[in-house]
């Protein structure tokens, strides 16, 4: 029976509804399927808090062996934020399985580390593989933050995914970096720097070179601003260590005295010459209060590949000069320089055009060192041990944490340290300049109305010929 013409538009009107709605229902069964592994949502915060950082990215994607994460909280008291980055865990890696556990209700999961003196309270949090565990308590996620105006904001920065993600980098590891550092020289306070690398998973030990060996499984010695000269032993046992193919930090101080012995070490065995100056810049956009404390420029290195990358800035301050001379078996390779405006004095008369040194001058240089079939030894002389104060290594706006981090990768010859900055709550307007109002004014209130304008002109002409 051959159709209607007014019945046969009527049915292919529905047959169109019907499949049009029953895409509409395919789509929200996909959508709803796939929620927990996509990220639907549009993160404008300034901070990225509903996003995981590239260097978390890194660690997931690297994980070869599950990671069990346990989150302690009863019913009713979860931290929102806290369940969100959770969440973002979960849909970026299947290896890492997150397990909620309330530990009212189920105090034998909580046991299992709170025998080990693990102690469990609401939102705690543990990460797990095999015998290797690292804690997160509530506290830890929140820091304070001052203002300007002498205000402290509580919980202002939340640093949930720099402990997780240092959590998991820690449990996967299958080696744990070691380094030593020596005392006994009247080395200045290197407490930041300790504290820094203990909590980006590195092992650290101080050591006495007057009386004992480097152990073989240290990974790397520091020697952070003596104030007094090593002896000729020490000198000896330094050198040993690094014929076995380790690494050293040897970082200087321009308020410190001449080191006769380990300088001519430098020189001799590395070709380092270390000036007794200080660098001062003269171009005032380039200084922090005084000429001594400076932005210098990030040389291309493996060290510095991350912090040029991202185009942070790195800060020095009473820094030494140095110079260095071609070595057969040496590779130099400077990280950090002055600019060509700074310049240095050193000596007693600063009249003497000797005693002057101008340009970009080397702050602090990477080594390596290869004789004949013996491993490779690296070393990175700094002349600046103040970019190491707490200061500079807690401001989120420099990158002299990264620095100290990716000279640790480097002197150890290992790549898995990393640095996960925590994320801001406090909020701030989104400002949208008047171009781009006009913009989103067009594409959300005039262009769909002018499209279904034109589709409905397009239908009412059909129809009309019909």
């Amino acid at each position: 029976m051959k159709l209607k013409g007014k019945t046969k538009r009527t049915l292919s009107e529905a047959t169109f509804l019907a499949a049009f709605l029953a895409a509409i229902l395919l789509f929200n069964i996909v959508i709803g399927a796939a929620a927990d592994k996509i990220q639907l949502r549009w993160d404008l915060t300034e901070e990225k808090l509903y996003a995981l950082k590239d260097e978390t990215k890194a660690v997931l994607n690297n994980l070869k062996e599950d990671v069990t994460l346990y989150y302690f909280v009863s019913d009713g008291r979860e931290n929102e934020q806290i369940v969100n980055v959770l969440n973002m865990y979960k849909t970026a890696s299947d290896r890492l399985r997150i397990v909620k556990s309330d530990p009212n209700t189920d105090p034998i999961a909580a046991r299992r580390f709170t025998d080990k003196g693990v102690p469990i309270e609401q939102n705690s949090i543990v990460l797990e593989r095999g015998e290797r565990y690292r804690a997160i308590s509530a506290s830890e996620i929140y820091q304070n933050y001052g203002k300007q105006s002498g205000e402290t904001i509580q919980n202002a920065f939340f640093g949930l995914e720099q402990l997780i993600t240092r959590g998991i980098a820690y449990v996967a590891a299958e080696k744990t970096n070691t380094v030593f550092f020596t005392i006994g020289h009247n080395e200045i306070d290197y407490t930041p720097v300790l504290d820094t690398l203990a909590e980006e998973n590195v092992e650290t030990y101080q050591i006495d070179l007057k009386t004992q060996d480097i152990p073989d499984e240290a990974d790397a010695i520091y020697i952070m601003a003596p104030a007094d000269d090593f002896t000729d032993d020490e000198i000896l046992r330094l050198e040993a260590f690094l014929s076995k193919g380790k690494g050293a930090h040897i970082s200087l101080d321009a308020a410190k005295k001449p080191l006769p012995k380990l300088e001519e070490y430098l020189q001799s065995f590395w070709g380092v010459k270390m000036y007794h100056d200080l660098i001062c810049e003269s171009d005032a956009g380039r200084t922090l209060n005084y000429s001594y404390m400076f932005i210098p420029d990030v040389q291309e290195h493996v060290v510095t590949s991350d912090i040029l990358m991202k185009n942070n800035r790195i800060v020095c301050m009473h820094a030494r000069s140095m110079e260095i001379t071609d070595m057969q078996e040496v590779t130099a390779s400077p990280l950090i320089t002055s600019s060509s405006s700074a310049f240095s004095i050193h000596g007693s008369d600063p009249s003497v055009k000797e005693n002057i040194r101008q340009g970009a001058l080397p702050v602090v240089t990477a080594l390596t060192r290869q004789v004949m079939d013996k491993p490779e030894a690296r070393l990175v002389v700094s002349g600046s041990y103040k970019m190491y104060e707490t200061l500079f290594l807690e401001e989120a706006s420099v990158a002299n944490r990264a620095f100290l981090l990716g000279t640790t990768n480097y002197v150890v010859k290992n790549e898995d340290t990393l640095s996960v900055s925590p994320k801001s709550l406090l909020t701030y307007a989104l400002m949208i300049s008047d171009g781009m109002t006009r913009f989103y004014i067009i594409m959300i209130c005039i262009l769909p109305a002018l499209v279904f304008l034109i589709a409905g002109v397009f239908v009412w002409k059909r129809r009309r010929h019909l």
